[in-house]
């Protein structure tokens, strides 16, 4: 059976990768799985934080929760598992990242680009989910993300704002026609935002100011908005939106 896997460290954002994560198997009816990845040597430590990120799990009513100290490469080690995962939780930044810098860890930037689920990278702290946004630009990976929306019980009930940011062409026009009867023909509430300008200028704005607890993108469209968010210098637009971050792969799924 499908399984959402938590990856805890001793980041500021354990708490917050526990909640988020007990957040999304709620919404599926899923267990979870914690991870820890030690180096040798820290296996203490690492007991530790997982029975804290245990904890939080269940106190938040997840029955069927997997608790894993592992020791090795963190890649490899997910990729073990991963015929079994629906998703993958993680912090926005790891407890080795550098603050003052304002980049984010590595490892987030190649979790997400070797996922093949999607990744929800949890804020510092979490809030529950109400309004979604719904970055679109039409590309192929955002259209994947609608019909997984589309056809998942975590968007029931939530309401949705797509979001396109810039002029649109013919063709991102009836794609976002199309995404908006596919959404609503599923039950989604959805309204559609369309602003102009320059994603870098609007997008960050627009999720602190009005109150959006949930933003959604394809990771790897061919546009600018797909270009603020994975690349080796603007991650950090990710942490900069102080609200947790869903990321659609194309061919993901989250149903």
């Amino acid at each position: 059976m499908s399984r959402i896997l938590a990856l805890v460290d001793g980041s500021i954002y354990g708490p917050s990768v526990a909640r988020h994560a007990a957040w999304l198997a709620e919404r599926l009816g899923l267990g979870v799985d914690l991870l820890h990845v030690t180096p040798r040597g820290e296996r203490e430590a690492g007991q530790i934080l997982l029975a804290e990120s245990a904890c939080i799990i269940k106190a938040h009513g997840v029955a069927d929760l997997g608790v894993h100290l592992r020791q090795g490469e963190l890649m490899a080690t997910i990729r073990a598992v991963a015929p079994h995962l629906r998703a993958i939780v993680l912090g926005k930044r790891g407890e080795s990242a550098d603050f003052v810098s304002g980049r984010l860890g590595s490892n987030l930037e190649r979790i997400v680009r070797g996922a093949t689920v999607p990744v929800l990278v949890a804020s510092r702290a979490f809030r529950p989910v109400q309004r979604v946004l719904l970055a679109f630009d039409g590309s192929a990976s955002a259209r994947s993300a609608v019909a997984r929306m589309a056809k998942s019980p975590v968007f029931q009930g939530l309401e949705i704002t797509l979001l396109h940011v810039g002029e649109p062409t013919p063709a991102v026009s009836v794609a976002i026609d199309e995404a908006i009867l596919e959404l609503v023909a599923s039950g989604l509430r959805v309204m559609l935002r369309q602003m102009p300008g320059e994603p870098q200028e609007v997008l960050r704005p627009l999720v602190l100011d009005e109150g959006f607890d949930l933003l959604v993108m394809g990771a790897y469209g061919h546009s600018r908005i797909r270009n603020l968010f994975i690349g080796s210098t603007t991650t950090a637009m990710i942490r900069a939106a102080l609200i947790p971050v869903l990321l659609y792969r194309q061919r993901a799924g989250l149903g």
